[in-house]
């Protein structure tokens, strides 16, 4: 009490000394509501404004109240005549009384006394009943939907309910028809068992005094158009044996109100404000009945409304339209499926398949979507009831058992022309036969390849888009990320085979960030790339194929973007002198094209500005410890080395050098790669070329 007292003094004495406002009731605290209650005049040059002041006791970590009752209806004015502030968060109580009175002297000037528009609509505000909360849907206006009927039938479905002491306290409906519109939900929403409503369209909000909301019927009933009293007096005797709600909700009519809003300066939706009517009130199965709309003398009982139409629901954020408007299939729905498929679908799209065989087991939970309580049942009908329930605009469907299958198996045609319907496809099966199956049918559909490395350090997305052999990409991948080992955790006994060790937070924080690049993709109209994410000193960053082509001979070069970022680390750090070193990787297309994994470099060479001389033997101590770790899959592809503040134009000596390395009898090919790194102040600009017939010729980066 003790500090009540000394802010109370703080209070009467700091609201007396500001010069505009005038203190004509001491504030006093309110034990029961925990408040400091005043009253105030604002000085204005044409009028004085009197406010009700209150203060919460934990002012300012909760917002003050100006309460006015001579102004009613203006913007930014809630329903119990309170001004709405948005005063920023500042917790020093002389410095935030000081920022709310300012506010108040803005909303003042702004809305009372200039009557300013605002940009954008202000929903009127309004005293619910809090018993229903009720969702439609609706786009922009187009002129000349109520012509024909301005009023109606409308249908409705309950989309969940509390029950307390067998009576519904609260429930949450959505439209299905309305406003001569049927709603268009996903399939699982529109089988909900329907209720029928009515509605009625009326041109103009349902406001007095600027934006204050109609609370009577007298005052509505005029706004009602032309036969709407006699269509709803026939709707009560029509509707008199149907079930108007669910079986604990049937005392009341739901009566929807649609006017026009603006979205912008030319265009307009609809927005849907409901009514519950007591059914009681008109009986229906009287043929006398005297009870009219027009006479109905009771408050009006307005309930909370959503527009959840498909941009609104989606509206604070969503995938490329590329993504959400395309038929996905997903195969593999265990860790990594299922959560992709949840991003997806909390990400707007409409359409899903999903492909497993597999039911959930205790294993899974910990870093799937599943629940305990999906164990035992099957991973794509429980996904699909999650799905479901995650968005009402997504169709999900379940397909058969896609398996590894072979062109010479009768299986082949059938799976390819199924997986030919879909527009895009994701990989996470795991399963080698899938990734080579999906390889070699050369699908028109975009496919990505998506797994992911013990413990989640690393997640690889491979697309077939720039690669002909999946399979051989991803290898290459986990050769240069030195992630070739098999897994090692195991649960329990037995001869089923290990799986890795990955917790689902890390392995979500690498799929957002691999989906997110996916999606920029599509966004930026750019062609899609292979690449992989991974954690290194607790940052996720990107690797990223990056192609070069020699259109005479018609040979490509593949090399990660970690590659390249590498070698600009090394030749920066040894500038101004030359520096150098040598490619590995393989062959794939009978040679065609070659894929830079890593770069090695030597630890024993002389260098100066004008030149670099690595220690053969030093480089082929390194070569040798990679050829006993990968064998034959991880082999020499060529040489580089920088030109500092130049070009990367090969010289005499380059030329030379090359050319010998191509005639030894010592390695493995005989048209070795050589790689210019010719770097400056603000370039990087690395230029590859391949020896071939006493030649080189260089390669074009694709963009």
């Amino acid at each position: 009490m003790r500090m009540n007292e000394q802010e109370l003094k703080f209070y009467n004495s700091h609201f007396g000394e500001i010069k505009d406002i005038k203190l004509v009731k001491e504030f006093s605290f309110d034990a029961k509501m925990k408040t400091f209650n005043g009253k105030i005049i604002l000085k204005r040059k044409k009028s004085n404004i009197e406010f009700d002041v209150l203060i919460p006791e934990d002012y300012p970590l909760r917002d003050i109240k100006f309460v006015c009752l001579d102004l009613t209806g203006y913007s930014h004015q809630n329903y119990d005549n309170s001004v709405c502030l948005n005063t920023p968060f500042v917790n020093h109580i002389y410095s935030r009384i000081d920022l709310d009175i300012d506010k108040l002297r803005g909303w003042v000037s702004q809305y009372v006394e200039q009557e300013k528009p605002d940009k954008y609509y202000e929903y009127c505000p309004a005293i619910f009943g809090g018993v229903v909360n009720f969702i439609f849907q609706e786009g922009e206006y187009h002129h000349g939907r109520f012509e024909q009927s301005a009023f109606g039938e409308m249908q409705y479905s309950v989309l969940n309910s509390q029950v307390s002491d067998n009576k519904v306290s609260n429930l949450t409906a959505f439209s299905q028809k309305i406003g001569n519109k049927e709603i268009d939900w996903s399939s699982s929403f529109k089988q909900k068992t329907k209720y029928t409503g009515i509605w009625v369209y009326i041109n103009q909000e349902p406001i007095l005094d600027r934006k204050r909301r109609i609370d009577n019927w007298s005052d509505l009933v005029p706004l009602l158009p032309e036969g709407f009293l006699s269509y709803f007096k026939d709707f009560c005797k029509r509707t008199a044996s149907c079930k108007l709600g669910m079986k604990t909700f049937q005392n009341k009519i739901f009566l929807s109100v649609g006017y026009r809003i603006p979205l912008d300066e030319d265009r307009h939706e609809i927005n849907w404000d409901l009514i519950l009517l007591p059914k009681n009130a008109f009986p229906r199965k009287l043929k006398n009945s005297t009870q009219n709309l027009e006479k109905f003398n009771q408050a009006i009982n307005w309930e909370q409304s959503y527009n959840s139409d498909y941009h609104r629901f989606f509206g604070r954020g969503a995938f490329s339209p590329k993504i959400t408007n395309s038929k996905v299939l997903i195969l593999g729905v265990g860790a990594l499926g299922s959560s992709l498929a949840e991003i997806l679908v909390r990400g707007g799209l409409k359409n899903l398949t999903v492909n497993d065989i597999d039911v959930v087991e205790p294993g899974n939970i910990c870093r799937s979507t599943y629940s305990f309580t999906d164990i035992g049942r099957s991973k794509t009908e429980q996904l699909c009831v999650r799905l479901m329930n995650i968005s009402p605009f997504v169709e999900v469907d379940i397909t058969d058992g896609i398996i590894p299958s072979s062109p010479k198996s009768e299986d082949y045609v059938l799976f390819k022309t199924n997986l030919e319907k879909f527009d895009i496809i994701f990989d996470c099966a795991a399963n080698n036969g899938i990734v080579q199956m999906l390889s070699d049918m050369k699908l028109t559909s975009k496919v990505f390849y998506l797994s992911m490395t013990d413990r989640a350090k690393d997640m690889l997305c491979i697309s077939n888009i720039d690669c002909r052999s999946m399979i051989e990409r991803k290898n290459q991948m986990l050769f240069s990320l030195d992630s070739t080992q098999e897994a090692g955790f195991r649960e329990g006994t037995g001869c089923w085979h290990p799986t890795f060790e990955a917790s689902y937070f890390d392995i979500n924080q690498l799929l957002n960030y691999t989906l997110k690049k996916i999606n920029l993709t599509f966004v930026l109209n750019l062609p899609h790339k292979s690449f992989y994410t991974y954690f290194r000193n607790e940052i996720i960053s990107c690797s990223q194929d990056i192609k070069f082509i020699q259109n005479e001979l018609g040979l490509t070069i593949s090399i990660e973007s970690a590659c390249l970022d590498k070698i600009y680390d090394l030749v920066l750090f040894h500038s101004p002198n030359e520096f150098g070193g040598i490619f590995v990787g393989n062959y794939i297309n009978n040679y065609t094209e070659v894929v830079i994994s890593d770069v090695i470099v030597p630890k024993k060479f002389k260098n100066s500005f004008m030149g670099f001389q690595p220690d053969p033997n030093d480089f082929n101590s390194q070569l040798k410890k990679v050829y006993e770790k990968y064998g034959k899959r991880i082999v020499y592809i060529g040489d580089w080395h920088s030109h500092p503040n130049s070009t990367n134009q090969y010289s005499q000596p380059d030329f030379q050098s090359i050319k010998s390395v191509a005639k030894s009898l010592n390695v493995n090919t005989h048209n070795p790669i050589l790689m210019i790194a010719a770097f400056g102040k603000d370039y990087f600009d690395p230029g590859f070329y391949v020896y071939f017939n006493d030649k080189l010729y260089k390669y074009e980066r694709v963009k």
